[in-house]
């Protein structure tokens, strides 16, 4: 992160990447949320701007942005967010948890968020916008697409082709060599033995 980091959402999962971004160092200047942070929130030392504010204050050659909207399934704000204020010109930091191990083969998009514990092995491959969370675990040759979320704790075999806008739940385990198409669900805890379709919600455990 070369330049001053200013996040979009001040919630839960901004808490989060807020605890991996400020113990690397890295300068924190501002939020940009219609909510204002509560006294106790991490985020309440900092200048909350709503979005014409900010970007009156800050041009996009002036720092880069961490999306701190989180994704749960069949909503697609963060995807907007992002696409809005890329369009608008700005840059999305990368934010990777020292305790990430990332393969030097590995391909990561822009603004892609590694969470602690997480585990991305040889010649996989991450698009932009996405979210590995804490103890994920993406086997090698893998191919996650945009905007998606891997919820903590899953398991990603070897080859595994996931598409744009996916969401995989906590704990759940893919075989390898399967696709998880566009815009699907695969619930908590699943083990998932086939090919999701798209807009599929699979569950089984």
């Amino acid at each position: 992160m070369s330049k001053p980091i200013v996040f979009l959402g001040n919630g839960g999962h901004a808490s989060v990447l807020y605890d991996v971004v400020s113990k690397q160092g890295t300068d924190i200047v501002a939020t940009v949320s219609e909510k204002t942070p509560q006294s106790d929130s991490l985020f309440s030392q900092f200048e909350n701007y709503n979005d014409d504010g900010f970007r009156f204050e800050f041009k996009p050659n002036d720092v880069e942005l961490v999306n701190g909207i989180g994704f749960m399934p069949f909503t697609d704000i963060r995807q907007r967010i992002y696409q809005k204020y890329k369009n608008l010109g700005y840059k999305f930091a990368s934010v990777i948890d020292n305790s990430s191990t990332v393969s030097p083969s590995a391909k990561l998009g822009e603004g892609v968020q590694l969470l602690m514990g997480s585990i991305v092995q040889a010649n996989a491959k991450l698009g932009d916008n996405s979210i590995v969370n804490t103890g994920v675990i993406v086997e090698h040759d893998c191919n996650i697409g945009n905007h998606c979320h891997l919820a903590p704790r899953s398991l990603l075999c070897g080859h595994v082709d996931i598409q744009d806008n996916v969401f995989i739940g906590a704990g759940s385990t893919i075989k390898n060599n399967l696709l998880i198409a566009e815009s699907s669900v695969v619930g908590m805890g699943s083990k998932v033995l086939r090919n999701v379709a798209q807009s599929e919600v699979y569950f089984n455990n």
